[in-house]
């Protein structure tokens, strides 16, 4: 609206929600709420409907339910009240909380920078050391989950000495002193590093890795989408050398597809034994040809 004439207009600034008069208000207006339903319940006794039971009929006055009715707006308007007049995070300066990835089981060691990600495009290569065919499969399984936001599948190639920008580089490093299934993540905006003493290393590396993917990726939905991965510093290694899972294959019937699901889904929670329940009294499921 324009100011009239002679009048100078001055912004002035925005003022802090005042909470105590908002509470006020919430509170004028459930009063009146139920003031007018006290009302309406006096008024309109003689307009009493019917409830029909199996042995009795009862009548409920229709002021009786628009009391009801306003109580139980009362109820879900006073917090609603009080929330929208209360001051938000952004008001109130406090810092906004940092996401804690869906990592499970949770690794020993976890470095979040949520302000940096590394972006996984067509032109993203994936890179294994020299000599590790186990290396190379497991590239594929990298391949393959990205595959179908991409639409394309990603390259891979044996790793240069040096480090390359936009790379997923695959590591082994016999020499460390890590543990057996130990790994080393790290994300920056440049490049993704897995390095590890073992292949088995470097296949929970990117199953982690696999976590910390958009959840879209296990869907195989719309495609495509961008993907992108939030900078971190992950070091992990098991506390157990034994972690199980069982899959009862004697009670209950399951394809080759459900089987393959199934361990698929172990790894990607870094379980590394398949328990096949394979006889009971209830079935042999061991085919025996004579």
């Amino acid at each position: 609206m324009r100011p009239p004439d002679g009048v100078e207009h001055q912004a002035s600034a925005p003022r802090a929600p005042d909470t105590e008069g908002g509470i006020e208000s919430t509170q004028t207006m459930l009063v009146d709420t139920l003031r007018a339903a006290a009302r309406a319940a006096a008024s309109s006794r003689e307009n009493a409907m019917p409830l029909l039971m199996p042995s009795a009929v009862f009548t409920v006055p229709a002021g009786a339910r628009a009391l009801s009715a306003a109580v139980a707006l009362a109820v879900i308007a006073a917090p609603i009240g009080l929330r929208a007049t209360g001051p938000s995070r952004a008001q109130s300066g406090a810092p906004a909380a940092i996401e804690r990835p869906a990592l499970i089981p949770w690794p020993a060691s976890v470095s979040m920078a949520p302000d940096e990600r590394f972006s996984v495009t067509k032109d993203t290569v994936i890179e294994v050391t020299p000599g590790q065919p186990q290396l190379r499969r497991i590239a594929g399984v990298v391949a393959d989950l990205v595959w179908a936001a991409l639409e394309t599948r990603l390259a891979i190639r044996d790793a240069a000495p040096a480090p390359v920008p936009g790379a997923i580089r695959l590591e082994v490093e016999p020499a460390s002193a890590r543990p057996e299934e130990g790994y080393d993540l790290t994300v920056t905006r440049d490049a993704v590093r897995i390095a590890a003493r073992t292949p088995a290393g470097v296949f929970y590396g990117v199953q982690t890795l696999r976590q910390l993917l958009p959840w879209s990726i296990e869907l195989r939905g719309v495609r495509p989408f961008a993907v992108s991965v939030p900078a971190a510093r992950i070091t992990d290694a098991p506390r157990f050398g034994w972690r199980g899972a069982m899959l009862d294959v004697a009670r209950h019937f399951f394809s080759p597809a459900e089987v393959k699901r199934y361990v698929d889904l172990l790894a990607l929670y870094k379980i590394n034994r398949l328990h096949l329940h394979l006889t009971d009294d209830q079935g042999w499921r061991i085919e025996i040809a004579k």
